[in-house]
């Protein structure tokens, strides 16, 4: 396996039997701005839940603040759990939720690669290098 960083993200090379059905770097920078908002959702999504978990360990006595509570944690539960389900159906991976990593897997001339982007990253500019084997 080959490791490769940059500024643009960072990516891997490895061997796989997969690679003609792998989309190419191009339609995965197409499908970029759809997998970010659903792993932006599925990070949000999991703060609220942290936030939650923090606010029913300080001890809430107040019987509606903990109803309020369940509300909001099953509400973020619910989001968490449609914002995976649209990163799965692009074959996107949410590796950290704090710092949000996504990990996609795309096939270049060189082969197949994985693909890392993470919060910060401009969506239309990342991955340029690997480009010329599409």
């Amino acid at each position: 396996m080959t490791q490769f960083e940059s500024c643009a993200g960072s990516w891997t090379m490895y061997l796989t039997s997969r690679a003609t059905t792998l989309p190419t770097v191009a339609e995965v920078r197409r499908r970029l701005p759809f997998i970010v908002a659903a792993a932006v959702a599925a990070s949000d999504a999991y703060h609220d839940l942290i936030a939650c978990r923090q606010a029913l360990r300080r001890g809430v006595r107040s019987p509606e603040a903990r109803a309020a509570i369940g509300i909001r944690r099953d509400d973020a539960l619910q989001r968490l759990d449609r914002a995976i389900d649209d990163c799965d159906a692009v074959s996107a991976h949410v590796r950290d939720f704090s710092s949000l990593m996504v990990s996609l897997e795309a096939r270049t001339a060189l082969g197949p690669i994985s693909l890392i982007w993470r919060r910060g990253e401009c969506p239309s500019s990342v991955w340029r290098e690997v480009d010329g084997g599409d």
